[in-house]
Order: structure tokens, then sequence, then C-alpha cells
């Protein structure tokens, strides 16, 4: 489980100037650190733009051979 359940809401930050999908791509990997590899392919991340998609997509590829997560545009979603 990436997250263990709670009431509180989760916020996090990124220092002014760094880079975003850098940054997120490690934070991911650090909280799936320990999982199996399966768990990246498992995960989902809903992006704004789509150009944020294909930076967070090039982070992956250019790292460590991995699984990719699902990437999604906040714009595919359908509501139910």
């Amino acid at each position: 489980m990436l997250f263990e359940p709670t009431e509180e809401p989760r916020v996090y930050a990124l220092p002014p100037g760094c880079s975003f999908p850098k940054e997120f791509v490690a934070g991911l990997k650090s909280r799936l650190c320990g999982q199996s590899p399966e768990s990246t392919a498992k995960t989902e991340i809903i992006v704004n733009t789509a150009h944020n998609e294909q930076a967070i997509r090039e982070e992956f590829i250019t790292g460590k051979a991995s699984f990719l997560p699902r990437l999604i545009q906040l714009t595919e979603l359908r509501s139910s």
C-alpha cells in the first residue's frame, strides 16, 4: 500500500525553481521502495497537462529500468 489510511489531508510541497517531474518521480520511487516492481505499474497518476504527462514519463524512462505507472490527464477523466 502506497499510503496508510488517515483522516488528515496529505499535502506535499516542493521549493520554487526545482524540477517538478524529477522530484515527483524521485519521491514516488522512494515511497515504492521495498515493494514489488509491479506496484509501480499498478500506480495511477493524474496530471493536469500533456506537458506534465510527457515530462513525468521521460523521467521514468531516463532512470533505472522499471515499469511505468499509468499516466492519465485530468481532461481524460469521466464522471461516473
